[in-house]
């Protein structure tokens, strides 16, 4: 479901198009409204807006998990910038000390 924020002062909110040739309804999830409505996350919202230092450290350690998390662990980074290992990152076991013989046949 999309939600409509109210009019405020008989101003309906609007996105102006990024060429300003038209506007549009500004459109709010659920989610979007929980964020203001639910005192749990309204909470964290006002405590990420009084410090923008801990939101962008929150959103950058978010960011890597999301753009990362199939990747493997670390140590399949082999750049000079990667990040120290993170608590998803979890380390791959050891491989088996003998592998089997995929060249046997069964009947």
């Amino acid at each position: 479901y999309q939600w409509e924020p109210k009019a405020m002062n008989g101003i309906q909110p609007v996105a102006i198009s990024a060429d300003g040739t038209f506007n549009q309804t500004i459109g709010m999830f659920t989610t979007d409204v929980a964020l203001v409505k639910d005192e749990a996350y309204k909470s964290i919202v006002l405590k990420f807006a009084e410090d923008k230092k801990t939101f962008d450290h929150a959103f950058a350690h978010a960011w890597y998990k999301l753009t990362t998390r199939d990747m493997g662990p670390v140590s399949r980074c082999k750049n000079k910038d990667t990040p120290p290992p993170q608590p998803f990152q979890y380390p791959l076991p050891d491989p088996p000390a003998e592998l089997p013989d995929f060249d046997v046949e069964e009947n």
